[in-house]
């Protein structure tokens, strides 16, 4: 199934994606020539429900949060770090 025209995906997280509750903390990596800080943590997010047509954007939504172990993000990713992941089994649903 493909995308909606990517700057339309975007905006529809940008007005009806939240952050809800994160918990993070700082945490520091000694390599052999210095020192990486980076975080540590949790983040929930989500989504609100609007006048129909959310479905296909909350596959989506899922479908890239199920990617995010694999994709790697920020930098040094080879080193470790950029991991993100999913929380257990949560799935995205349109909330009221």
């Amino acid at each position: 199934q493909p995308l909606a025209p990517l700057e339309t995906y975007l905006e529809w997280v940008a007005e009806h994606v939240a952050l809800s509750r994160f918990e993070l903390r700082s945490e520091a990596l000694h390599f052999d020539s210095h020192v990486q800080i980076g975080c540590v943590g949790q983040a929930h997010y989500v989504a609100a429900r609007r006048a129909g047509g959310d479905e296909a954007m909350i596959i989506w939504l899922n479908r890239l949060a199920d990617y995010a172990w694999f994709c790697g993000t920020g930098r040094m990713t080879t080193q470790g770090m950029g991991q993100t992941r999913r929380i257990a089994d949560f799935r995205f649903q349109i909330a009221d």
